[in-house]
């Protein structure tokens, strides 16, 4: 992924927009068609009772991260969240940059879609590819689109994104950008004394600039400083907004929406500090709640792949601690498989997680192995055998195994979860001799199977496994399931023997963050793989830059259908009058 600097472009390639997007073939320009109905009346007038005129303040902050933003704490946004709707748990594109950012935000579709990456705010195409590269249009010929009178004004001093994004705006403002954010102010505070803009959009991105000078970190004052000052410069804009001689006759909806963080000096990056946004929905109409489920990221892990000459595994000489014999055993991992050389995920039948010698006949020991597109957990005293068959998983998705094995008077009992559900049991008599124990290591990836040839060894990524020298209850594994790396309010948490997040993200050695200290080593040619995606892919997202569009729509009235509809989610919800 590159590294590209937030910096702002003169007019060279508004002349270019001008002069080629209209010209060129392979640029083709998404126009929304008009919305099938319209719910706003406030231009409406019944008998002498007239409604408040719908008004929108948007602000975008530009290298704030959510994290820093949320433990700071800063009073003008503490102020406004019992009256909000908001979240600091939002999640930015996979290719996250300031604009990205902006297109995903300011035209409702994700970065797959209008693929705009760098600040030339131009989509990127394949290399080597011909087909048409759309550019879609922002909100604002939405909004025109259904009312024309709408006005809407444009404040920033990035004048490429004037020009390339939001063109379709009445007004727009570029400011200097030698006078930073206070010319930003100053000419949002200008604008809203007028009465003319329903909609006003307002870019700061002090800490940006701050965050690229001397670090994204809330132990960089200077940083912290650039956030602060831009909390204030909110309330200014409040302050005016209310100040207005019209305000008593307008209804105002003021979104405070992170276009996302950094990392190191870095703007943008694809680290889980730099992705997380947070999304603020203010108005006094509105009923208040704060959305606080935060999507885990599987950043860089290793992929465990290949066979007997070319395996890719981590090795753990746990020295017995990872045996059943006569206690119990809860293993967890999250897991997410590849595709094999037919473009299926089907693999027979090799192991991934085990603690045994060879996965064959009742050797004793356990292992969880790939059964076509499923996954068997198995467990052998040596005498008998238990094999659970999970259901399918023909996906590329995330998935969190859960296998469980304790011996119980003269029988072992075993449990198998994916995702927290999908619960099946099974059981071993065993005999005086049998015993689930082994001098075999904890290994992660391949191990010699008498069932496995050289092509079908398996393909997976995993990481956040988990050891517990107990049985989790079925609640808890559901609760527990997507959870990564707080595990310190866990219930069980004193029954922790082995913790391996697994993001390193370098090194040959994956830490044991529990007590017992037991590390893997990674063995073969390893390499640390970016992800960028979350474990609970299948949950729902909290509030994030997907999202503006639909709320402010819902906002001023207009609702769209069919494939005009917006990706996000509108999350307003209005108190009743």
């Amino acid at each position: 992924m590159r590294n590209i600097p937030f910096r702002i472009f003169q007019g060279t390639l508004a002349l270019l927009c001008a002069g080629i997007f209209t010209t060129l073939p392979g640029c083709v320009k998404e126009i929304p068609d008009k919305p099938y109905y319209d719910t706003d009346s406030s231009r409406q007038q019944f008998g002498n009772i007239k409604l408040k005129k719908k008004k929108v303040l948007l602000i975008g902050i530009d290298g704030a991260n959510a994290s820093v933003v949320k433990d700071l704490n800063p009073p003008v946004i503490k102020d406004l969240l019992p009256a909000s709707i908001y979240s600091f748990n939002g999640l930015a594109d996979t290719s996250v940059s300031v604009a990205s950012s902006w297109a995903t935000m300011t035209t409702g579709v994700r970065y797959d879609l209008h693929r705009i990456y760098d600040s030339s705010l131009i989509p990127l195409t394949d290399k080597g590819g011909h087909a048409d590269v759309k550019y879609y249009e922002s909100f604002i010929s939405t909004v025109k689109l259904d009312d024309i009178a709408t006005k809407v004004t444009v404040i920033t001093r990035w004048e490429d994104m004037t020009s390339f994004l939001l063109s379709s705006a009445d007004k727009v403002v570029n400011t200097s950008p030698a006078a930073g954010d206070q010319g930003v102010e100053d000419a949002a505070l200008a604008n809203l004394k007028e009465s003319g803009a329903d909609i006003t959009l307002v870019n700061f991105s002090a800490p940006a600039v701050a965050g690229q000078t001397s670090g994204f970190s809330a132990a960089n004052p200077a940083y912290t400083k650039a956030i602060l000052d831009t909390d204030t410069r909110i309330g200014k804009l409040l302050a005016a907004m209310k100040a207005r001689s019209t305000f008593a006759d307008e209804d105002w909806l003021v979104v405070i929406q992170s276009t996302g963080g950094g990392y190191g000096t870095r703007l943008g990056s694809h680290k889980a500090e730099a992705r997380y946004t947070f999304s603020i929905y203010y108005s006094p109409s509105l009923i208040a709640a704060e959305y606080t489920k935060v999507h885990k990221i599987a950043d860089e892990v290793v992929r465990f792949n290949g066979g007997a000459s070319d395996y890719v595994r981590a090795v753990n000489n746990d020295g017995g601690l990872y045996n059943v014999g006569t206690g119990a055993i809860t293993i967890e991992a999250k897991v997410r498989f590849n595709k094999n050389a037919a473009g299926k995920y089907e693999w027979s039948f090799p192991p991934f997680i085990s603690k045994i010698a060879v996965r064959s006949g009742n050797t004793p020991g356990w292992a969880m192995f790939r059964n076509g597109d499923k996954i068997v957990w198995f467990v052998g005293d040596g005498n008998n055998k238990s094999e659970l068959l999970s259901k399918s998983l023909p996906d590329g998705n995330w998935h969190t195994v859960t296998g469980v094995a304790y011996k119980e008077g003269a029988q072992y009992k075993t449990t198998f979860y994916i995702d927290g559900e999908n619960k099946l049991t099974g059981s071993i008599t065993s005999t005086p001799t049998g015993n689930v124990s082994t001098t075999a290591s904890f290994i992660l990836g391949y191990i010699t199977d008498p069932f496995t040839n050289a092509t079908n060894n398996t393909d997976l990524y995993m990481a956040d496994v988990r050891v517990w020298n107990t049985v989790l209850t079925d609640q808890e594994i559901k609760d527990w399931a997507y959870n990564t790396g707080d595990l310190g309010a866990h219930p069980k948490i004193a029954n922790l023997v082995g913790y391996w997040p697994g993001q390193e993200g370098s090194g040959g050695v994956l830490k044991d963050l529990s007590p017992s200290k037991k590390d893997f080593t990674l063995q073969g040619n390893y390499t640390w793989n970016f992800m960028g995606n979350t474990f609970d892919a299948a949950s729902a997202n909290p509030p994030s830059l997907i999202d503006v569009v639909p709320s402010v729509y819902y906002w001023l009235g207009i609702t769209l259908e069919g494939n005009k509809k917006p990706a996000g989610t509108n999350w307003l919800k209005l108190k009743v009058q």
